[in-house]
């Protein structure tokens, strides 16, 4: 699988924003840390969630599931997906929301070594979150991501890619389900 490729997959497992819910103790639930509002958004992504994906033009769908927690005293909410089927790679990514920046950030780890970092916003009256990915050697070019919160059980999702001239050279497409408890 070429570099982009599994870019592209692990892209596509970044947005699931999915998981179970963090227990500290047998039944203690640890949501966002209530000393930085902004991260309560985010908490609509906890749970286990379902989804697929296809690049634009291909007519094969990808499948992948992922589960989110908060972690690290409510300040990251990690996200873990796995691509089902094909190489089965898994990716790690951790949200926060940075107080001195003020903006959304992502990292993405994956275990074919790919680290990304990420800014983003999120916009309340579209329900969108829009993340440009920082730049990367191996992409010369950008890539936005954007995932809209459809209801409290659906996400809609795309990556975009354009090159140093602006033009689009790609895209992946995805929706991602909460899986019922």
């Amino acid at each position: 699988m070429n570099r982009l490729s599994v870019l592209l997959a692990l892209l596509a497992g970044v947005v699931i924003g999915t998981g179970s819910t963090l227990v500290h103790s047998a039944t203690l639930y640890l949501g966002p840390d209530p000393q930085v509002p902004q991260l309560g958004v985010l908490d609509s992504f906890v749970g286990r969630w379902k989804g697929d994906f296809a690049g634009r033009g291909s007519e094969q769908r990808t499948q992948i599931v992922g589960d989110t927690e908060w972690v690290l005293n409510g300040r990251f909410l990690l996200t873990k997906n796995r691509i089902i089927g094909g190489d089965q790679s898994e990716s790690w990514t951790m949200w926060t929301y940075d107080l001195r920046d003020h903006q959304y950030r992502r990292w993405v780890f994956s275990s074919s070594g790919l680290v990304m970092s990420q800014r983003g916003s999120w916009n309340e009256t579209t329900k969108e979150f829009v993340f440009t990915v920082d730049k990367d050697p191996a992409f010369n070019g950008t890539i936005t991501a954007t995932t809209k919160v459809v209801d409290a059980n659906t996400r809609d999702w795309s990556y975009l890619f354009k090159d140093q001239a602006g033009k689009e050279t790609g895209e992946i497409k995805g929706t991602n389900t909460r899986e019922k408890q």
